[in-house]
Parts: C-alpha cells; sequence; structure tokens
C-alpha cells in the first residue's frame, strides 16, 4: 500500500496537499496562507437620487471630510474606512430606475461607531434630521446607539458598542 503527497499553491498563497490516499481516493488539507495579499482599507457605495444633498448630510450635518469630489463619485472618509455615493442610474431602455423605495432602503445600513451618541442625537435632532427614536442599550448587541435617516432614506446608526471592534 502507497500514500502519494502531491503539494501545490492555491491562488490564495495557502499551500494545498492531496493525498492520493489509499486505493486512489484522494482527501485534501489546507495549510496556514502565506503572504495573502492584504488590504489597505474599505469603501462601501450607495446609490442616492441628489448627491447635493448627499453632499450637505454628510459633509456639512454630519461633519465627514470629504476625500474625492466627481461629477458621478463622493467619497467621505469615516474612521479607517469610506461610505461613498453614486448617482442611480438609469437600467432598462425606458430609462426607468432600479426600485429605490424607503422599504428597499431599510435592507442597508450604515453604523458609524462613536464614544459620544447622545452628543450626535442632539446634533441631529436639532438639524431636523428624521430618527428612529432616541439612543437606547441594546443588550443583544452590547451597544449603546440611535439610528437616523439620510436623504435618501438609508438608516444611519450611530452606535457605542461595550467592547472594541479591534
Amino acid at each position: 500500500m502507497s500514500v502519494v503527497v502531491v503539494g501545490y499553491e492555491n491562488r490564495l498563497g495557502s499551500h494545498v496537499l492531496q493525498d492520493t490516499g489509499v486505493g486512489g481516493r484522494s482527501a485534501r488539507a489546507t495549510l496556514a496562507p502565506m503572504d495573502v495579499p492584504t488590504f489597505e482599507t474599505v469603501v462601501s457605495f450607495l446609490r442616492v437620487r441628489d448627491l447635493a444633498a448627499t453632499h450637505d448630510f454628510y459633509g456639512r450635518d454630519l461633519g465627514l471630510r470629504l476625500e474625492r469630489e466627481e461629477p458621478t463619485c463622493l467619497v467621505f472618509a469615516v474612521g479607517g474606512g469610506y461610505l461613498g455615493f453614486v448617482p442611480d442610474e438609469p437600467h432598462d431602455a425606458d430609462g426607468r430606475v432600479p426600485d429605490t423605495t424607503a422599504s428597499s432602503r431599510d435592507d442597508v445600513m450604515a453604523t458609524l461607531v462613536t464614544q459620544f451618541v447622545d452628543d450626535w442625537y442632539a446634533r441631529v435632532r436639532r438639524l431636523g434630521i428624521e430618527t428612529e427614536g432616541a439612543p437606547r442599550y441594546d443588550p443583544g448587541l452590547a451597544a449603546y446607539g440611535f439610528v437616523a435617516r439620510d436623504p435618501d432614506g438609508y438608516r444611519i446608526d450611530f452606535r457605542r458598542f461595550d467592547a472594541p471592534l479591534r
């Protein structure tokens, strides 16, 4: 009885051992990744109806730093990542825009992690921005926060976690 082990590197840089096993059957085991490429940051893009209103909300009202402004794109810095915005675009021959009603926007939420939830709540209320209620503690998330709505109806979650995310 002989066992043959063949090693190769997969596209993620992990070494994979393939054991031809007994009777020609194959078994695989993956070792730790080697030289896996890393990411520098993340940009989450959302489609919006009005880039100017989005610019005012995130830049003026929330005070986020605008990193990039193009005719069809805005990118704001948020902590170690970015929020990007592009206009809704027609998707069919009749020029109809995809469904971006409040119900479809409910499926998307951006969480802005901050130690100053109450200060943000006071600012958002003072600016007349719609919220889903006052800040509250959620024991299931071990976090305190509230949710506001941006001009396109996206849910913006202002949240303080009991334990750091890192």
